[in-house]
């Protein structure tokens, strides 16, 4: 091992023979210029890519060095340039050059450079019935529910109804999610209860109905910091009375009565105004 650190050390500081100088640069570089060739099919760990690359460079470094000392030294000795210009083509082209080959040969060949998937949450179907027909669509109204319909409809060609259950949501999903039963031409039933927005979404289908324990429920519309005593109606850019007329037009186009889209957008937001079953008939909100 002293053997070693002497060597080291005296090539460091130019004390070497040419010959020794040139033996080493050239087995660097044939070694480094070899390396891609070796190691086409191999993967690397991250962090052997980082202690390969330190320690050719560092080689690198210690070849430079010691072979432009040995240069130095020998032109003083003999006055020979054709020895400095070896010596400077060893310290610069070769231990440099071959230590970015080798650096750029493993980082081509390893994990490191491998293309990193995205993880992406993957997308719970929702529920359906045991005949494939119906689709239970549960919970808060909202964009990642939409998708979960969506998806569940590309992989069930068979549905055909869509049973709300549902407090409400955000409006502007519900909305979307109107668009898409209408665009799937899907008949929709409400088992146990459809409030608030839920019921734009059930008002979609070409048939929607209500099961013997079904309840629907309304009220006007309030967003996040928005009280209606404000006297503006707004919040942002929403214009809640716009937002108001835009759903009162939707009922209408469905066939409910004027009476009825009145009392709805006359509840108070803090309330929720459960018809009756004859109420709704009456109305056309049920197509019963």
């Amino acid at each position: 091992m002293k053997g070693i650190t002497n060597f080291i050390g005296k090539y460091w500081r130019g004390s070497c023979d040419f010959r020794v100088v040139a033996s080493l640069g050239l087995l660097f570089l044939c070694t480094c210029l070899y390396f891609p060739f070796a190691s086409t099919n191999r993967e690397w760990a991250v962090w052997s890519i980082f202690s390969l690359g330190f320690i050719s460079f560092s080689a690198a470094i210690w070849l430079a060095v010691g072979a432009f000392r040995t240069g130095d030294r020998i032109t003083h000795d003999s006055g020979s340039m054709m020895l400095v210009w070896a010596a400077f083509f060893l310290s610069i082209l070769g231990p440099f050059g071959a230590s970015i080959v080798t650096f750029q040969a493993v980082l081509r060949h390893s994990s490191m450079v491998q293309p990193i998937k995205p993880l992406v949450a993957p997308i719970i179907p929702l529920s359906i019935s045991p005949d494939g027909q119906t689709v239970r669509l549960t919970g808060a109204l909202d964009y990642p529910l939409r998708k979960r319909l969506l998806f569940t409809l590309s992989n069930n060609p068979d549905i055909v109804t869509v049973d709300l259950n549902s407090l409400g949501g955000n409006v502007f999903a519900a909305r979307a999610l109107v668009l898409d039963i209408a665009k799937h031409g899907l008949d929709t039933q409400v088992s146990e209860q459809c409030f608030s927005s839920c019921t734009l979404v059930f008002m979609a289908g070409s048939e929607h109905t209500l099961g013997p324990e079904g309840e629907l429920g309304f009220h006007g519309y309030k967003f996040k910091g928005i009280e209606r005593s404000n006297g503006t109606n707004q919040v942002r850019f929403v214009d809640l009375t716009e937002q108001e007329n835009k759903d009162r037009e939707y009922f209408k186009s469905k066939g409910v009565t004027s009476d009825f889209t009145d009392q709805i957008f006359s509840t108070p937001p803090s309330e929720i105004w459960i018809p009756s079953r004859n109420a709704l008939r009456e109305a056309h909100v049920l197509s019963e």
